[in-house]
């Protein structure tokens, strides 16, 4: 260990500092490992500082190790879900204890790691019953099957990732939080009784020294109005519970005569099996829960994992964090949101669309479907985009030539796009039946299902299954990307009608659901412009 490389034996600290590092493992390990006896002692010691028995459990261990105080404050939380695949066990501090230093034990597995996701989380959850600078104590031991762990995050295999792991996460802090509730409707205080030489004089001066010190913690904790942020990201308007209906209905969609493509674009348009023709407003849900479908395929875990090594901590934060002010342009794509004192614009096409795409990944193989009634002729789609950019894709052949080359790339694959994506074409009839669910409640905008038809067979590639999958994907997730192209029949009113639609469904669900589902790699940061911000805005106002 030693020999070969002497900077290790360079990089080991006093006797003393090493022995307490062996000491906290081991008693981590001793805690953990029941019915096994531990012994631990430093050198020239008569006594051990670690001494378990194998009868104790893990409770009287902890007691043993820590104090009887912690035994007494401590929850016995253990639960096994089937269908993520794990099983937790672990003693939590109630709202009773609380402690100058977190102390937290992770193991998975039957091995001391570290997740800071896991850790984090469960810290949050105990913030809001703790006081301000207070910390729990954590024991939690989780059983994942092995081949569902990353032990490769760090080069010292402490740090490990998991597949599923937000859903896990999130999981074990809502039962956590259980718990919690019913630990915090009792608390235990210390109560000094009142002095038998105290005064009247003695309490008021007291009295005076405590109001003084209050004041000057007051003025000290004073924010300025130049940084105050005056906005919550958590916030709901009364009118984001309601909405209309969005999308096609029926009534819209009869078939008619047609002498334009616009025309025949309305004409052959399908009535969508969850609108309504009703007007009446519509409750909408701003936690709408996309489970991660499970998957074993290599490219998908692939797919996936590349978001998550993509993912741009800064652009991660702004979204999270932000709260939308509202649509600049539909028809160029701009937004703007606030995030802390600063206000940005974004191309929100390029979001909506990375969104949609992490949707796709993230729902493989386990769409909801979108039923198209009646269905749709695919021919009389390929048809229309291939007349609106011939230059595009006829390539020097004739025009029935390439439509029919187009419809029979998409008629051979039909079997795997209906197994993968919920995109089900029907090769005798011809026509495309349904269309994958990316977003509940979302509909997209079918105006570009023609050319979309045409961009599957013609940009998609084949040929390796993971650039099939992730060309799909892209692809599907421009489909659905909402953008209003106004056609030239449309009237004024359509026109505005189909704008505030659009700004409605950016505000009420993309944006909110960006906020929970988005993982932003780097190469958004240059569709973010900060505008302004509120210092900056104070340097030019504050003498108004």
């Amino acid at each position: 260990m030693f020999y070969n490389v002497p900077q290790r034996r360079k990089a080991l600290q006093s006797p003393s500092d090493e022995y307490r590092k062996i000491l906290d493992v081991v008693t981590r390990y001793a805690i953990h490992n029941q019915g096994v006896a531990i012994s631990c002692k430093k050198t020239g010691s008569a006594s051990p500082d670690v001494n378990t028995t194998a009868s104790a459990t893990i409770l009287e261990t902890i007691g043993r190790l820590f104090s009887e105080t912690l035994k007494k404050e401590l929850m016995h939380l253990e639960f096994t879900d089937k269908k993520l695949g794990f099983k937790v066990e672990g003693y939590f501090s109630t709202a009773n204890y609380n402690a100058k230093k977190a102390i937290t034990m992770i193991f998975i597995n039957n091995r001391l790691v570290d997740c800071s996701p896991l850790r984090k989380s469960l810290e949050i959850t105990y913030q809001s019953i703790l006081p301000k600078g207070n910390f729990p104590f954590i024991y939690i031991s989780l059983e994942i099957a092995p081949d569902r762990v990353d032990p490769n995050v760090h080069p010292n295999k402490k740090e490990v990732h998991f597949l599923d792991q937000d859903e896990i996460v999130e999981r074990i802090c809502d039962k956590l939080n259980v718990f919690l509730a019913g630990s915090n409707s009792s608390r235990s205080y210390n109560v000094q009784t009142l002095l038998p030489m105290a005064t009247p004089d003695d309490k008021g001066i007291n009295s005076s020294q405590t109001n003084t010190s209050q004041s000057k913690t007051s003025k000290s904790a004073k924010v300025l109005p130049q940084k105050l942020v005056r906005t919550d990201h958590r916030s709901q308007t009364l009118q984001s519970m309601l909405r209309r209906p969005t999308g096609l209905s029926g009534d819209d969609l009869t078939p008619g005569p047609s002498n334009s493509t616009e025309d025949l674009i309305s004409s052959q348009m399908p009535a969508l099996s969850n609108n309504s023709s009703s007007q009446a407003p519509q409750s909408i849900s701003h936690t709408i829960k996309i489970e991660e479908s499970r998957c074993l395929l290599k490219s998908i875990q692939d797919l996936r994992q590349e978001i998550k090594l993509k993912n741009d901590d800064d652009l991660e934060n702004l979204i999270r964090y932000h709260t939308f002010v509202g649509v600049v342009d539909t028809q160029k794509g701009y937004s703007c949101i606030q995030h802390e004192t600063r206000l940005h614009m974004l191309y929100h096409f390029s979001f909506c669309e990375e969104l949609f795409y992490q949707l796709g990944v993230r729902q493989f193989g386990s769409f909801d479907r979108i039923q198209l009634k009646p269905a749709v002729p695919v021919q009389t789609l390929v048809t229309l985009a291939v007349d609106s950019e011939p230059s595009e894709y006829l390539d020097g052949i004739g025009r029935s030539h390439a439509v029919q080359k187009i419809c029979e790339r998409l008629y051979s694959k039909a079997e795997m796009l209906d197994e993968y994506f919920s995109f089900q074409i029907d090769p005798a009839s011809g026509t495309l039946i349904t269309l994958p669910v990316l977003l509940p409640e979302h509909v997209p905008n079918m105006e570009k299902l023609p050319l979309f038809l045409v961009r599957v067979a013609v940009e998609c590639d084949w040929t390796d299954e993971m650039s099939c999958f992730s060309s799909f994907l892209r692809e599907l997730a421009f489909f659905y990307t909402p953008s209003s192209l106004p056609l030239e029949s449309m009237s004024e009113e359509q026109i505005q009608a189909t704008d505030e639609d659009e700004k409605e469904q950016l505000k009420q669900l993309i944006f909110p659901s960006m906020k929970r589902y988005l993982a932003p790699p780097s190469d958004l940061r240059n569709d973010v412009k900060q505008v302004t911000s509120l210092p900056e805005l104070y340097k030019v106002f504050e003498r108004c």
